[in-house]
């Protein structure tokens, strides 16, 4: 299968061996590759080249779901993986690490940790756990997976997703991406200054981040 090409459903994923071989990882990595170019293309200006040269010379790494388990709990130091964790990634630090198990999320789930890594650190880390799962989910990978295979699985972070449809709709994508990935609240903070509505949660982010996003 060439890389990302469009399947016409998800069980034309499913239909893949369920056993991990030389051709498949080959296939895996290919997909990683061109994730990393979407993200470039996508997010031009926003995502420094240095960044993206870093990514490339990171490859991520698939693994199964016991393999991933296991590095996840290596690397977080005891802790045990989330139910179903589809992967993770420690920034720039460390390859991104998928799992190979699910052959009809293994697109999807590349671009959400390749996502991870393409992020500002500072800016990323302003929206809180929770709320930086949602804006990549929703405002970053959701759009680069719509556009790269016309549909998502819609199975990761819904609770977060929804949050983050919240404040894209209020302060618009542009503000969103922009502090996601360069660390630049100004518009942000702009547009919830004009724009804010009676939300509790955008209201909490509000006061925390205030002396932030000045």
């Amino acid at each position: 299968m060439n890389p990302i090409e469009k399947p016409h459903s998800l069980e034309h994923l499913r239909e893949k061996p369920t056993e991990q071989n030389p051709a498949e990882l080959k296939w895996f990595a290919a997909q990683d590759r061109v994730a990393v170019k979407l993200i470039g293309e996508e997010f031009h200006g926003l995502v420094s080249e240095e960044r993206l040269a870093k990514m490339r010379d990171k490859p991520s790494e698939f693994k199964t779901h016991e393999d991933l388990a296991k590095a996840y709990t290596e690397v977080t130091k005891g802790k045990t993986a989330p139910q179903g964790l589809e992967g993770f990634a420690q920034r720039l630090d460390s390859p991104a690490q998928v799992c190979s198990g699910h052959r009809e999320k293994i697109i999807e789930a590349t671009l959400h940790e390749r996502l991870h890594q393409a992020a500002n650190p500072g800016g990323a880390s302003l929206f809180g756990h929770n709320a930086q799962e949602g804006a990549t989910e929703e405002g970053v990978t959701q759009a680069l997976t719509e556009k790269t295979l016309g549909f998502s699985s819609g199975t990761f972070y819904q609770k977060e997703t929804e949050a983050a449809k919240k404040l894209i709709k209020e302060v618009g994508p542009s503000a969103v991406e922009k502090l996601y990935f360069k660390g630049d609240a100004s518009e942000l903070n702009a547009a919830l200054k004009e724009h804010a509505q009676h939300d509790a949660r955008l209201e909490a982010f509000k006061k925390q981040n205030a002396a932030n996003v000045e």
